[in-house]
């Protein structure tokens, strides 16, 4: 993926584009649809645990 992560922990698609959330670092990222991945930041500096779409908007969930 992008950073020191080379994994994911879970996938979701909003507004038309991939996002993953690594398995072991912090971090979201986008797929940029054709080379790789670019960081969208850590939600709220925590550690995301899941990504999920609910009424329009991405939501992670995570933990500090």
């Amino acid at each position: 993926m992008a950073g020191d992560a080379n994994e994911a922990a879970a996938l979701t698609v909003y507004a038309d584009d991939l996002y993953a959330m690594p398995s072991y670092s912090q971090g979201v990222f986008r797929w940029d649809g054709e080379t790789g991945w670019i960081a969208c930041g850590t939600p709220g500096g925590a550690r995301a645990m899941t990504l999920g779409v609910f009424d329009g908007a991405l939501y992670a969930m995570g933990n500090e």
